[in-house]
């Protein structure tokens, strides 16, 4: 079984300004504000770290963030102010941005899932409990424990069964959404129907390990005969929000989220990559967030997206595409934190330099912190001066 989570090992400074100027003046705030607290570290590394959590609290809760951004990713004070430095001492940045239209998609490759699900166990409360959740449902179906099989305690695993992935995409899910992070749509590849469904209201929790066990067993038994005994009494609600189809890349209606059975109907069937993201560029979606191990979303979108489409640009700097935000595979940090531990971060860094509204408070989670005085806005004041009048 994956250790519990401990105290977060990496930390997000997100900071703002009206103009790209502000912005880097605001860097270098922080940095003599970083200067000035020095005397910190003789207190040992516990208080520089319960400082720095404590400022990065600060930042994200009790400040307006504006059109111009940058998530300044650290694990200690060195790395911060590498970061930070980076920050001030830049030309230019890519410019201000909206909130765009976002989309979670779920790739059906669990290669490099199993990793990615034991480093969120250890890091990440809000994840953690919904994969013992899981582990709880899939032992109540009669499979083998979630939790021994992302340790690799149940032996070696070169990528994660069906019901193991729902899991983690699940979970994943849940954690953005403690962020404050939420798509408007939603699309399933593969194995990962189930949890887009799921996302999109269809289905409970446990309904779907019972259908992704049942999804496993007949790809294994290279037969259908057992889907309409794990189908039996389970009734698909309408999706809350548009469920694109991984077959027919079309947001499903109602009654075709029945007829589908969540992609169950269609194991065979290949996934329809162009047509989900023409679905999604029609739908001006400008951000994109890969559920699940990285690095497969991202370049088969920027293949297929619409050139006519446009969109935010890989750097939100409208170079076209939609901003796409990786999973929480071997991310690092700007320090020498374990990779697993900074992917997450990473990733809400990201969101929130493409414009994406985030509730900072999420990436506390467990944790009781405190506002402190940090560096106020840099005002931008002109002075206008108004000639005497003539009489």
């Amino acid at each position: 079984m994956p250790e519990a989570h401990g105290p977060r090992a990496v930390r997000l400074l997100p900071l703002s300004g009206k103009s790209d100027g502000a912005l880097r003046t605001l860097a270098g705030r922080y940095l003599s504000w970083l200067d000035e607290r020095n005397g910190a570290a003789a207190n040992g590394r516990s208080a520089v770290d319960s400082l720095l959590a404590d400022m990065a609290w600060t930042a994200g809760i009790g400040r307006s963030h504006f059109a111009h951004r940058a998530g300044v990713v650290f694990d200690d004070a060195a790395s911060l102010r590498a970061g930070l430095s980076a920050l001030a001492d830049r030309s230019n940045g890519p410019g201000g941005c909206e909130p765009p239209k976002t989309a979670f998609v779920y790739p059906g490759d669990g290669e490099g899932a199993a990793a990615a699900a034991e480093a969120l166990y250890r890091s990440e409360p809000v994840a953690k409990a919904l994969l013992d959740r899981c582990d709880a449902a899939l032992r109540a179906e009669g499979g083998t424990s979630l939790l021994d099989r992302m340790s690799g305690e149940s032996g070696p695993e070169q990528a994660l069964d069906g019901p193991a992935l729902y899991a983690l995409q699940c979970a994943l899910t849940a954690l953005w959404s403690s962020v404050g992070v939420r798509p408007s749509a939603v699309v399933g590849l593969g194995a990962g129907e189930l949890a887009a469904a799921h996302a999109a209201g269809v289905l409970d929790l446990e309904q779907g390990i019972r259908l992704a066990v049942a999804r496993e067993a007949a790809k294994t038994a290279a037969s259908e005969d057992g889907l309409d005994a794990a189908l039996a009494g389970i009734a698909f609600r309408p999706p809350t929000i548009a469920l694109v189809s991984g077959v027919t890349g079309r947001a499903l209606r109602s009654e075709e989220v029945l007829e589908t059975a969540c992609g169950l109907r269609h194991l065979h069937e290949p996934a329809a990559y162009g047509p989900c993201i023409r679905t999604l560029a029609d739908r001006e979606v400008g951000a994109v967030v890969e559920i699940g191990p990285r690095g497969s979303v991202g370049p088969t979108i920027a293949s297929h997206w619409p050139k006519s489409a446009g969109g935010a640009g890989e750097a939100g700097n409208g170079a076209g595409g939609p901003v796409v935000l990786p999973g929480p595979g071997a991310a690092g940090g700007n320090g020498s934190a374990p990779d697993g531990d900074a992917g997450f971060v990473e990733a809400v860094a990201r969101a929130y330099e493409a414009g994406l509204p985030v509730a900072f408070a999420g990436l506390f989670a467990g944790e009781t912190r405190r506002r402190i005085p940090v560096p106020g806005y840099p005002f931008e004041r002109r002075r206008y001066w108004v000639g005497s009048l003539k009489t």
